[in-house]
């Protein structure tokens, strides 16, 4: 597959998972710089840009890959990779998790997943979700689970897309149960990758796809 069946690829996967998403194309636009790069590769991150405007981690990449310089755009892009392929990120997540009895769970995408692989290696937190399907997928972790709300748990994990300081970005869904979960003095931990902070730059170009709100929160602490 060429860099830009790669990239239009990603561009039109709207459910894959992010993070090996973005981890492809930087990988795509990567191999540009050893070919065309000022001719095609700036132009071919520009494209990818202004499709997936709705992803925070895609919007992160390209912005990396918008120097006309092929050699200053490649050191940009090994950096991303590296960031992106980092896994400390989950593991300082579940650092903070492991303080607390209960876990409520809003999501078994791969960021929480992550955190829970990590917390209950160390911990047995009461992980507690309202869906019957989520549970039964809870149930691979040596930890109890409960069929409850997820905002009855002492700390919330909430699922991100992208954060702009303290304003998050999720699900409708996960906002009211983050709204509910504060509103009775509880905890919220947001699960986001490090790359989701929006720059400046691509705040201006963020937009969130119709499902998506945003929510003002403190973290644990």
């Amino acid at each position: 597959m060429t860099p830009g069946e790669t990239l239009n690829d990603v561009a039109r996967d709207e459910w894959a998972d992010p993070v090996p998403a973005a981890i492809k194309a930087a990988k795509a636009l990567l191999e540009l710089t050893e070919v065309s790069w000022a001719e095609a590769g700036v132009a071919a991150a520009q494209a990818l840009r202004k499709r997936r405007s709705d992803q925070a981690l895609l919007l992160a990449v390209t912005e990396a890959a918008m120097d006309l310089n092929a050699g200053r755009t490649a050191a940009a892009l090994h950096a991303m990779i590296g960031r992106l392929e980092d896994p400390r990120w989950s593991m300082d997540l579940a650092y903070e998790a492991a303080r607390f009895s209960s876990l409520g769970i809003l999501s078994l995408g791969s960021g929480t997943r992550a955190v829970l692989q990590a917390v209950t290696e160390a911990a047995s937190p009461e992980l507690r979700t309202s869906s019957r399907a989520f549970r039964r997928g809870l149930l691979e972790y040596v930890a109890p689970v409960s069929l409850m709300p997820a905002e009855t748990a002492e700390c919330v994990l909430l699922p991100v897309v992208a954060r702009n300081n303290q304003r998050l970005w999720t699900t409708v869904a996960c906002a009211r149960a983050a709204q509910a979960a504060l509103t009775a003095g509880r905890a919220i931990l947001p699960v986001a990758h490090p790359v989701s902070e929006l720059s400046p730059l691509s705040r201006q170009v963020f937009r969130p796809a119709a499902h998506i709100i945003d929510l003002v929160v403190q973290p644990a602490g």
